[in-house]
């Protein structure tokens, strides 16, 4: 019995996937990212210091950098059309990372205060239209960023957050002037529409 419960601690064990030590990438690029369409894009990340890092994409674009001795590496890839899904692999030093469900499409920066970031839930009282908003939200192309608050006083390189879709109550925590924004872009344009959203009411311009 003793034998056999080895045996299967071996092969239980070997299966176990761990995450990254060294390989990681902000929450910008994150399952569901958008990006910019038809032009040239940035992609960085942190790994094992003077490292290989070796990227390809599904739509062809295959990529070898190394990264310096901090473990800061970065790249510039070309994107296509409107449109997708698209996938991202990057490796490094038998560690693995996969982007998936990415769209290219028209990226924007919604920054500011209490104005921009207004959601459809905001205090004391909600946005108008807020309930028509919501019910009728189903746009799985535009998507939003919320950036996590958080207090520094030198610049950061991680940030928290992550994609989500203008599906129905998804919505409710969307700046909602970058949502109306965002689906006027989407209605006119017909492409995938991401926002970065990083405001905080009340805060120093800077």
């Amino acid at each position: 019995m003793k034998y056999i419960f080895i045996i299967i601690f071996i092969f239980t064990g070997c299966s176990i996937k761990t995450d990254n030590i060294y390989l990681k990438l902000p929450s910008l690029f994150s399952d569901g990212v958008i990006l910019q369409r038809d032009t040239t894009i940035s992609i960085w990340g942190f790994s094992k210091p003077n490292s290989n890092i070796n990227i390809s994409t599904s739509w062809g674009v295959t990529l070898k950098e190394k990264s310096d001795s901090f473990g800061n590496w970065k790249v510039l890839i070309n994107s296509g059309k409107a449109g997708g899904p698209h996938e991202i692999e990057i490796n490094s030093v038998n560690e693995e990372i996969k982007i998936r469900d990415i769209l290219f499409g028209e990226v924007w920066l919604a920054a500011g205060q209490s104005n921009m970031e207004m959601d459809f839930n905001y205090c004391c009282n909600t946005t108008d239209n807020a309930v028509n908003e919501i019910k009728s939200a189903n746009f799985p192309e535009i998507r939003m960023f919320n950036v996590k608050k958080k207090l520094s006083y030198n610049p950061s390189k991680e940030i928290g957050g992550s994609w989500v879709s203008a599906v129905h109550e998804q919505i409710s925590n969307f700046s909602a002037v970058g949502y109306i924004f965002a689906k006027n872009l989407h209605t006119n344009l017909d492409v995938p529409i991401g926002i970065i959203h990083s405001s905080w009411g009340g805060s120093r311009a800077e």
